[in-house]
């Protein structure tokens, strides 16, 4: 009897506003009519099924057709450590690219080229949903290195989020420890999926800003054909409105700063590894630091390994 009160409270509330947003004028009601059609958003993302497996391992790629000889070394270890788990690629559509063990999936190229590019991939649900039959799925980036077959382990954890921490006096940027990186990191699937829904209720700008880019790249990509038939003042009109879109992404706060600092905000109960255990999982820069740390002892794997301090991981790799 409650629930019926409430709705039909609800209800008279939602058409008294109406009524006087009529006579508010178009402003206001268009304003009313954003706010309506994206409460209709489901509350809640709720998986068709329940995952029928544990993790599967994803490594996203540029948009090069070949590998570097240090990416080379990061797959070795990958297939060394965790070949035997489900393989993901994760490539622009169009890019001739197979490796033997991988599965490639293909987003769109807008997605590729750049760590903020890559980014903007993660705060997609499309991307997450490509994975609904995992718990988890581990990102590992060709900068990566993995040491050991610790993941059942983690995911064990039941965690939501796990990466290589930031610590204050390597890191400069964080003045207390906090989990962390987003290059070698294990992520939930339906966690994750939960926390962008409900970043959609909370900020529907930004579910509609998202939309809009993907229907105009869309229809680009379909009228690629006619471009040159197209009327210039057209097609400068289409080029302004995705000039507009793609710089209102680049200001997005970066994907793992997102998920370190600001996913609890939208699902209170998302849980993020404490710094201690970030610090098990994996390091990042300062890894004679991050070694100290963790009582002289290799964590379960690195990120940027070539980029910061080479010489401390040279006795580890795995290069024949």
């Amino acid at each position: 009897m409650a629930d019926a009160l409430l709705r039909t409270t609800i209800t008279n509330s939602n058409q008294a506003e109406l009524r006087i947003l009529l006579l508010w004028g178009p402003n206001v009601m268009a304003k009313f009519v954003f706010r309506f059609i994206t409460n209709l958003l489901p509350p809640r993302y709720r998986p068709a099924s329940r995952p029928s497996k544990m993790v599967a391992i994803v490594t996203p790629i540029s948009n090069r057709p070949d590998l570097t000889a240090d990416e080379l070394i990061s797959l070795r270890h990958l297939e060394h450590f965790l070949g035997g788990y489900d393989r993901f690629l994760i490539a622009p559509k169009g890019l001739k690219f197979q490796l033997p063990g991988f599965e490639t999936r293909y987003f769109s190229k807008n997605f590729f080229g750049s760590p903020q590019a890559h980014g903007r991939l993660l705060y997609r649900p499309e991307f997450f949903r490509e994975f609904e039959d995992y718990k988890y799925i581990l990102i590992y980036h060709l900068d990566a290195v993995v040491f050991s077959d610790q993941l059942m382990e983690w995911c064990e954890t039941d965690l939501d989020y796990i990466g290589a921490p930031w610590i204050p006096g390597i890191h400069f940027w964080v003045s207390e420890p906090q989990v962390g990186n987003g290059g070698f990191t294990l992520m939930k699937v339906e966690a994750v999926l939960n926390v962008l829904r409900e970043r959609y209720r909370m900020e529907p700008a930004r579910y509609w800003e998202e939309q809009l880019l993907a229907t105009v790249e869309s229809v680009a990509r379909k009228v690629k054909f006619f471009t040159k038939l197209a009327p210039t003042r057209l097609l400068d009109r289409r080029f302004k409105i995705r000039k507009q879109l793609w710089r209102a992404q680049q200001g997005v706060r970066h994907n793992d700063l997102f998920w370190s600092y600001d996913a609890v905000k939208y699902m209170p109960t998302f849980r993020v590894a404490d710094w201690r255990t970030g610090v098990r999982f994996a390091f990042n820069r300062g890894p004679r630091e991050f070694f100290e740390l963790n009582e002289r002892k290799l964590p379960f794997g690195c990120h940027a390994w070539y980029k910061w301090d080479r010489a401390f991981w040279e006795p580890y790799l795995i290069k024949e």
